[in-house]
């Protein structure tokens, strides 16, 4: 079967909470650790930990991790505005 490219994590914690919410709602993946390639830059300039799914999962599979992802992205940007708060010294 084809496989398509579901997800690149960049930690493995990160990968494995992905990778166990797949399993637990019966979706076979795979992880590839892009870092671990003997050719640096082989898979680009941003290197991470690759999640394949099968094509005919992969629907469900986006469904199933957004709010994953929704999360976690809506906590990067809190913690990148309340970084550069404190550098620009704002108050917040």
């Amino acid at each position: 079967m084809k496989e398509r490219l579901l997800i690149k994590c960049d930690t493995t914690i990160y990968a494995d909470e992905i990778t166990n919410l797949l399993i637990e709602n019966n979706i076979v993946s795979r992880q590839h650790d892009e870092g671990q390639d003997q050719n640096p830059g082989a898979y680009g300039a941003i290197t991470g930990i690759a999640i394949y799914v099968f094509e005919k999962d992969y629907e469900k599979a986006v469904e199933i991790i957004n709010p994953i992802v929704d999360s976690r992205n809506e906590s990067h940007v809190y913690v990148y505005f309340v970084f550069y708060s404190c550098i620009l010294g704002e108050n917040f």
